[in-house]
């Protein structure tokens, strides 16, 4: 069987470094939007061919519904990835070569505030807390996986 996994939510909370460690340390297909225009034909392809498929979505409010309907249709578990607000604008602000906006972020931050309670019906329980104050990371990718690995056993 074949592991689907959505991971969502602040951005800067390390959701594509943990794709991109998933990818190279087990050959999960990558598939991320800030990447990859047509990232869901590849998250869809993977899960249609019953491969291991990791999903790096930061998803605008205005795609809840759309994204809700595509978990269903495709397997995917969603994973919350969360942190300190303050550090992550700071992590944003000055990360090079992004193609999202200092606008893009204020946003998506509005949006995640506003329908706090549609995002929380995506992920559940399945939220990990990665980012603390002053920008310390608080969990590793191992740690992260180890987390992951623990609920999938107990679902």
């Amino acid at each position: 069987m074949s592991t689907k996994l959505l991971i969502t939510g602040v951005p800067c909370t390390g959701k594509t470094t943990f794709a991109v460690w998933l990818a190279s340390k087990f050959g999960y297909i990558p598939c991320h939007s800030d990447h990859d225009p047509k990232f869901l034909d590849v998250a869809a392809l993977a899960a249609s061919e019953g491969k291991n498929a990791v999903l790096d979505w930061g998803i605008p409010a205005g795609a809840l519904t759309f994204a809700k309907r595509f978990i269903d249709e495709h397997g995917f578990q969603a994973w919350w990835f969360d942190g300190d607000i303050a550090s992550a604008r700071e992590i944003f602000i000055n990360r090079p070569n992004h193609p999202a906006s200092l606008t893009d972020w204020n946003i998506y931050i509005a949006g995640l505030k506003t329908h706090s309670g549609e995002y929380a019906n995506l992920y559940a329980d399945r939220y990990i807390r990665t980012l603390g104050s002053g920008s310390k990371r608080l969990m590793t990718n191992e740690e992260i996986w180890e987390k992951i690995e623990n609920y999938r056993s107990r679902s």
